[in-house]
Parts: C-alpha cells; sequence; structure tokens
C-alpha cells in the first residue's frame, strides 16, 4: 500500500535483500496457491504447465 515511487515495488525488494547479503532471491509476479507450489517443486507434472510457473521471477547474480 502507499504512492508508488521510482525504484521501490518489486525491483526494490530485490536489492534491498541483496544490500543485506542475499544473493539470489525468487519472487512472484502474481499470487501463487502454496499447494500448487509445493507439488511444483517436488514433481512438476500437472502443474509443469506454463500458466503455473511463468509468475516466478529469479533476480540475482
Amino acid at each position: 500500500m502507499g504512492d508508488a515511487v521510482s525504484g521501490e515495488g518489486v525491483m526494490g525488494l530485490p536489492y534491498a535483500l541483496y544490500v543485506a547479503g542475499n544473493k539470489n532471491t525468487i519472487l512472484t509476479l502474481w499470487s501463487i496457491s502454496d499447494e500448487v507450489t509445493v507439488e511444483f517443486i517436488k514433481k512438476g507434472g500437472a502443474y509443469s504447465k506454463p500458466k503455473y510457473w511463468a509468475a516466478f521471477v529469479l533476480y540475482g547474480i
């Protein structure tokens, strides 16, 4: 919530985590079900379709 300010938001969070010592961050671009995420990470299967994994973005080095 709040005002949209340049340098904040989705790009600001990974940078803040990087400055704090984190090298890689996985974020999602939209809300993802926890249950679907666990199943996708475990085995893919029916959840290997892009509609389930396309939201994941890796920021890092």
